[in-house]
């Protein structure tokens, strides 16, 4: 699996988060893990590659403003998908309002929603068609509301240490003890998006919470303070830096401030010193800022290169010793002052940090790891082949074009066309299939349409349609297997373009048949209020009013409009329109 690691950086720069590829073979690498209220989804990863390299580049120019042009960014998924995304996201004119709200999304970091970023996260889900995001931002306008949220909200995020006692009065005034989980989210929100002094907010919460649990009766293990620290639900707790510090500094806040033992004050003091001294380098090293990384490794008593080949900083978010960071963020400033002045065969740990090399996407990078004789590559054509499909889950071009020039062994065209398309490399897959850059027998004609049904397996519409409409693929045939109809069935959900394809150009759905529980074509076609798809079929000689019911009564459709009155109003008001 793709895991986000969260970089560190000065108050200045934001936190970059690099996606890199663990140790499970079944790593899924076309899209990008995102955090939104504690649940996971997913953006194309090749668009938020790209974002975040503009972004990282703004970074290091100095530059504070982070409003970039989208028109900017390229792309490996197909233009038609790419266009389609850009027009509909330059309608929403959020670059200009939460710009640090654009970046922190696309670079992965965990966001929660708050009244503020609301609609941007709404538009956000429609704009990249995450259906997952779209069901957590609907869910959470039902369960808060949002004008109530929205002045809460103003009087926490503009805590100081002169208002405290003021804040803490006024909401012990508003809120009523069926509030706890709306605070509890509130001040997640603050801790991750908002607040400087921690000091303050950490008083301001233990405070709070003694006087509200206290004026509602709240025993210890449902107070606020308990919920906001050790709230098991909440995943994201345990992958937000930011949280985690918050909550050993909560956890901590009685013995700071009272007068502890001077073993337990030496405790705390090596454990801050600690951490000063590993922070900064990340952020240093994010940033490849050479100069803070030489004054840092030349201090008298600092061992620096026990430092750099250290894996402690597991504990902090960040897997991997400092040389690895380096290749793998392509600081190439950083990478070359490391080579020559720290590295020698102490390197140890067996490390393949050529495969860091070929994750960054730094030509130069590799380049230099080839001449070094202590990063070099193996030359065995299964560790090329290897670092081949490395290249093809991070969308490398570059790196595949140099490994095509080592001679890798890729003589196996189903597995490289499968590895392209179970990693949405769409530029690679057209590449070797239509230069032909493999030679194929008239033996293994299947093999030459193999990558179709994978297409219909991960849902790539307009792949299939370009498929179909290239190759004489035995269409009706197809139309029967499993993968091709349930690909259908998420076309008429999330693709509308695909679905018109299909239904127009092939006349192959069997739009009676029934979509596992969720009915057949029509009754997603309604409750999805696809209007200008339901004017199409509905339209079609061969659909009446009987194909909507159903013979048995207890289709999908009914049980919806049995449960759900706005789903039933559409229903009608659709099929009086067109149907009936």
């Amino acid at each position: 699996m793709f895991r986000a690691v969260e970089l560190h950086s000065s108050e200045k720069c934001p936190n970059i988060y690099l996606l890199y590829c663990s140790s499970s073979t079944n790593a899924i690498v076309s899209n990008m893990e995102i955090y939104i209220n504690e649940y996971k989804c997913y953006i194309n990863a090749s668009i938020a590659s790209e974002i975040s390299k503009l972004i990282r580049q703004k970074i290091k120019n100095g530059e504070a403003d982070f409003n970039f042009n989208l028109n900017d960014v390229s792309s490996s998924c197909d233009n038609e998908t790419f266009e389609h995304s850009i027009s509909y996201f330059k309608t929403c004119d959020v670059n200009q309002a939460i710009p640090h709200l654009v970046m922190s999304v696309f670079c992965g970091h965990p966001v929660d929603i708050t009244t503020e970023n609301f609609r941007f996260l709404y538009l956000f889900s429609k704009f990249f068609d995450i259906q997952k995001l779209f069901e957590i931002v609907t869910e959470f306008s039902k369960i808060y509301e949002l004008e109530f949220l929205a002045q809460i909200e103003e009087k926490i995020f503009a805590l100081s240490q002169e208002n405290t006692d003021e804040t803490i009065e006024f909401l012990i005034q508003v809120l009523k003890a069926s509030d706890i989980y709306t605070i509890v989210h509130i001040f997640k929100s603050a801790v991750s998006s908002r607040f400087k002094n921690v000091e303050v907010f950490t008083e301001f919460v233990i405070k709070f919470s003694e006087l509200f649990s206290k004026k509602h009766n709240i025993n210890e293990e449902k107070s606020i303070l308990n919920l906001y620290i050790n709230d098991k639900k909440d995943k994201s707790i345990q992958k937000n830096f930011f949280l985690n510090y918050y909550k050993s500094l909560v956890n901590n806040y009685d013995c700071n401030n009272s007068n502890n033992t001077n073993n337990q004050n030496e405790i705390n003091e090596e454990e801050d010193k600690e951490e000063i001294n590993q922070l900064p380098i990340l952020n240093i090293i994010e940033n490849d800022d050479i100069d803070a990384f030489q004054a840092i490794s030349s201090q008298p008593n600092y061992s620096f290169k026990d430092e750099i080949y250290s894996s402690k900083n597991d504990r902090i978010g960040v897997t991997g010793n400092w040389l690895q960071i380096a290749i793998l963020m392509g600081s190439k400033n950083i990478f070359k002052h490391i080579l020559m002045n720290f590295l020698d065969a102490s390197l140890g740990h067996n490390i393949d940090y050529f495969k860091y090399a070929i994750m960054s996407g730094d030509i130069e990078i590799i380049h230099l790891c080839e001449n070094n004789k202590y990063l070099a590559p193996s030359i065995d054509k299964h560790v090329l082949i290897q670092y081949f499909y490395l290249s093809i889950q991070y969308h490398h071009w570059e790196i595949t074009e140099w490994l095509l020039e080592k001679k890798a062994n890729i003589d196996n065209p189903v597995h490289i066309f499968n590895s392209c398309l179970e990693n949405g490399n769409f530029r690679m897959f057209l590449f070797f299939y239509l230069q032909k850059y493999f030679k194929y027998s008239k033996k293994s004609h299947n093999q030459y349409f193999n990558p179709f049904p994978i297409a219909c397996r991960k849902g790539y519409y307009r792949l299939m349609r370009w498929f179909l409409k290239n190759y004489s693929i035995p269409i009706k045939k197809l139309a029967n297997t499993y993968f091709y109809f349930k690909a259908i069935g998420s076309a008429i959900e999330k693709d509308y373009d695909a679905f018109f394809f299909f239904f127009n150009k092939h006349n192959l759905i069997d739009l009676k048949k029934s979509f596992s529980k969720k009915g057949n074509a029509i009754h997603l076609l309604i409750k999805n209020n696809n209007l200008d798809i339901i004017k199409t079929v509905c339209s079609s000689d061969n659909i009446n009013d009987s194909d909507i019911s159903s013979e048995n009564h207890s289709s999908s459709f009914h049980r919806n409009c049995e449960t759900d009155l706005p789903y039933f109003h559409t229903s009608c008001y659709y099929m009086n329109q067109y149907v009936i």
